[in-house]
Formats: structure tokens, sequence, C-alpha cells
């Protein structure tokens, strides 16, 4: 996941001291434990944007903006592979990144905007709406993928049902979140805030998006034993899917 903080930027941290007291004073005893552990803390991220491999590009598209996005195009474009990572939730650039990737108009998954005029959701219709996303100059045609898993929700799964629906990219990691469709919320008396979702999200064929997310096309679930060993298997996956 991203943002990553600084404390993981080491492979191996002592901890502090800790102890354990147990006090019983009615069975008269009182015990001690202190223990030190070393810890296998998760490896620093490559840098937003980074030739991770000689002609792969990767860009973390929860750091860099439309702007870092634009400055890195060329290089992107003469590389064989770029990896999008998105992993979290993409603050600063735009879906208009995705008008590289196709010869084609792309469309938007469908927004359903509630129409309530009775109590208890009775009746209910819905106002549909999408938006479209005109293809771009320069194309990239390097070998695309996008790293995901639960972390990415919203916007991000905005961006990854286009490449879902139009197979722009390889999808490398695990299912998102399936939560999508703007965050309303209503104030209740005592100033209390009951956050909700805004709308219904239907996927571009019409199905469900809403508790099923986007599926990868390569599943790579994080392991325990990559986690011991400090490993990134989803960036190590996605960079062998580049290459190739």
């Amino acid at each position: 996941m991203t943002p990553w903080p600084d404390r993981f930027r080491a492979r191996e941290q002592r901890t502090p001291w800790s102890s354990i007291s147990d006090l019983r004073p009615e069975l008269g005893t009182i015990s001690a434990i202190a223990k030190q552990r070393t810890v296998r803390l998760t490896p620093a991220p490559p840098d937003s944007i980074q030739e991770i491999r000689p002609g792969v590009m990767y860009l973390d598209l929860n750091r860099i903006t439309n702007a870092d996005f634009d400055a890195a195009l060329s290089k992107i474009c003469a590389g064989k592979g770029v990896i999008f990572d998105l992993r979290g939730y993409p603050n600063r650039i735009s879906s208009s990144i995705l008008a590289h990737l196709t010869d084609s108009t792309l469309t938007s998954a469908r927004w359903g905007f509630p129409v309530i005029q009775r109590s208890d959701h009775q009746d209910t219709t819905y106002r549909w709406d999408d938006w479209q996303i005109e293809p771009k100059a320069p194309r990239i045609h390097a070998h695309a993928a996008f790293l995901m898993d639960v972390s990415a929700i919203s916007a991000a799964e905005t961006l990854l049902g286009i490449v879902e629906h139009y197979r722009l990219a390889d999808l490398v990691g695990e299912p998102t979140a399936g939560t999508n469709g703007v965050v309303t919320s209503i104030l209740l008396p005592g100033r209390y805030s009951i956050p909700f979702t805004g709308m219904r999200v239907l996927k571009q064929d019409g199905t469900r998006h809403h508790g099923v997310g986007i599926l990868p096309t390569i599943p790579v679930p994080r392991t325990i034993e990559g986690v011991a060993a400090g490993r990134e298997e989803q960036l190590e996956r996605a960079i062998e899917v580049v290459s190739q």
C-alpha cells in the first residue's frame, strides 16, 4: 500500500524492550517478563516514478500528479513495459492518463443517482449517467500492468474498472474493495455525522460493482513467507509480466 511511512524504510529494526507483568495479590505472586525482538519490516517502495528495470517504468499513481505523468510520458512510450501502482487512492492524478492507452473512446462505469420520493426507499428510481475519455497522443504501446489490492477503493476502482472492461492492461494483485459511488452524509442531532455511499454503481456491462470490485487477471496474493522475507511479490510478478 501507499503512502509508505519512513519508519518502513529499513529492512530490519530492533524493537524497544517490552515487559508484561502479572500481578495477583490474592495469590501472593508477582511475575514479569522482558523481551526484545528483531522484526523484519516491509522494504522501501520504489521512487514514485522510476525505471525499475531496463526499459520498464514504474509509476505510483497514489503519489504522482498529472504534471509528473506528462513529464515521464516520453520515457514510458520509449520503454517496453510500464507498471501503474493503484494500491491505494489516487489523490492528485486524473483518469486522463488512460487516454494514452487506447485508440478508441472509453466510457466510465454507470453512476446511478437515487431519486427518492417515498420513505424506506419505496419505488426508488435512478438517474443514470457516465462520462467518456477520448484517445490522446502519444499512444503508449509498452506492455502495461496495474497493481491492485483491497486498498484500491472509489476513484482507484473507477480507473481500474475502465482498464478491466476495455482490457487495456494486465491487472496484477488482489481484488479491490468493491466500494464506489461518492461518499455523502447526513447530520443528526448532537452533530453526529453518518456517512454512506451516495450512488449505485454498475460496471460498463451492467453488472454489479458493489461487493464485487475489480478482479485481477493475474492473481498474486501476499504471502506470509513473502512478507517475512521482505519481498514485494506483487511488484515482482508485474515486472515479470511486462518484461515478456
